[in-house]
């Protein structure tokens, strides 16, 4: 008889993760966390902390505004691609309430600058210490290298805004330029000085006032807003599984659901480096199935102490994915290992191979802390494979610590007190049942599967 309260548990675990083979798609929208207004004809303006920005020429005059916008990019999560981005901006006011839509262009900004406590109109206010005015990035010591703002000629995009008293418009900004731009941001956030908003700077009365990060209820929903469209691609981890320093074989494993060719993928030992598909193939192929392994012989690694390291592609132009050392410690690369969060310490690891003509695998009746154990003793068992089938279906598995990326079967009970990072994936079976406890952490972007079936030897 299935126990009631069970039932009901192992529904809600199969409810609340749904593992995807495919990308999976986030929309992300970000309020800018500076902008500011610059104003040509008084050098000492600014508008900091105004409700509004402007940009453009006003009705009379060679006058012109330029708005300054920066946003932190911190929230995408690492690993995410970029699919596309769109910067939407409200018209609160136009130039003597004309309804003429003007165009406006967005610059990537190449210099730093200020928003401070000035607080103005569409004229400007007097700036205070940190603002940034026309002629100065930060008021009132630091000048930009050029008046107006320090920026690339080539907008990075270019729309249309124009002014309505109801509805409230709004104009959006969109293009693969905006995508470079934010990816440069994300990979030196040191470099990100947001964009620089010009209007038509050639035509009388442009200038449009846009509702600002400042901007209070009831008008808050109309503050800018920054979309950022991105995908977690499929993680595609392969590990290293087994060893047989002896032989001198190694078992290579794919966890992932889909079918990965490593035929282009690079073991490394010290100076030594090989394409896998230059190895003579002892079990398998290199075409790995999900959850299949494929045992291959490299006459490189050493028969008493080594390392290996597993890349996705040659090891210049390939990235680090998998490592493990054995006998004498530190190996040449276990510090990189380390650095890329594969290998948790340099000590000696499998230091006591006590039969030099067995390999090792995880024990079907332990713990397992994910790398955070360093102890090869404590998860590690002698076998007299490696094989091609050596799945394993221990009693009841309690999983700790960081999860690694793999699939987990019990022929029993299945406990969860770990952490699966964004864009891993694990795939968790057990035939009784699964239990998700409180200090579970599956983070957004991780791939998770809760099974309920039978595990097989």
């Amino acid at each position: 008889m299935w126990n009631s309260t069970r039932l009901v548990l192992i529904v809600l675990i199969l409810n609340l993760y749904a593992f995807n083979s495919a990308a999976q798609s986030f929309t992300l929208a970000i309020e800018p966390d500076r902008d500011n207004t610059i104003f040509s004809e008084n050098t000492a303006e600014s508008n900091g902390s105004g409700s509004h920005i402007f940009s453009g020429k006003i009705q009379n005059g060679t006058a012109v505004r330029r708005a300054l916008i920066r946003f932190d990019l911190s929230a995408i999560p690492a690993g995410a691609q970029i699919d596309s981005a769109s910067l939407n901006l409200f018209v609160f006011r136009s130039a003597r309430g004309t309804t003429v839509p003007h165009s406006f262009a967005l610059h990537k900004l190449t210099s730093n600058w200020g928003e401070a406590g000035s607080n103005g109109n569409g004229s400007g206010a007097p700036a205070q210490p940190g603002d940034a005015t026309w002629s100065q990035s930060f008021y009132p010591s630091t000048n930009w290298t050029s008046s107006g703002g320090d920026f690339i000629a080539t907008a990075s995009a270019i729309a249309n805004a124009a002014y309505s008293d109801f509805p409230i418009s709004k104009a959006v900004w969109q293009s693969s330029q905006m995508v470079s731009d934010i990816e440069s941001w994300r990979s030196a956030p040191s470099s990100n000085f947001g964009w620089l908003l010009i209007g038509d700077e050639a035509t009388n009365g442009s200038a449009k006032g846009f509702f600002s990060r400042e901007t209070q209820n009831p008008y808050q929903a109309y503050r800018p807003k920054l979309n950022i469209y991105y995908s977690i691609p499929p993680v595609k981890s392969i590990l290293i599984n087994e060893v047989n320093p002896n032989k001198q074989w190694i078992e290579v494993y794919n966890p992932n659901e889909l079918e990965i060719d490593i035929s282009g993928y690079a073991f490394q030992n010290g100076n030594q480096t090989a394409l896998l598909s230059g190895l003579q193939i002892l079990n398998g192929d290199l075409s790995l199935d999900s959850a299949e392994f494929v045992v291959l012989k490299w006459p490189s690694i050493g028969k008493v102490s080594g390392e290996i390291g597993l890349y996705n592609a040659d090891t210049i132009s390939g990235e680090f994915i998998d490592y493990m050392q054995y006998g004498t410690a530190p190996q040449p690369h276990s510090e990189k290992a380390v650095l890329n969060d594969l290998w948790d310490n340099t000590a000696n690891f499998l230091s006591g191979i006590s039969d030099s003509t067995k390999s090792y695998s995880l024990k079907s009746n332990k713990v397992y802390y994910g790398g955070d154990d360093s102890s090869f003793a404590d998860w590690l068992i002698q076998r007299e494979t490696p094989s091609i089938i050596n799945s394993i279906c221990p009693e009841s598995i309690s999983l700790n610590g960081k999860l690694v990326p793999a699939s987990y079967s019990s022929s029993g009970t299945l406990e969860i007190k770990s952490s699966l990072e964004p864009s891993q994936k694990a795939i968790v079976i057990a035939s009784d049942y699964i239990l998700l406890t409180p200090v579970t952490n599956l983070k957004l972007g991780a791939g998770f599967t809760a099974q309920i079936g039978e595990c097989v030897n």
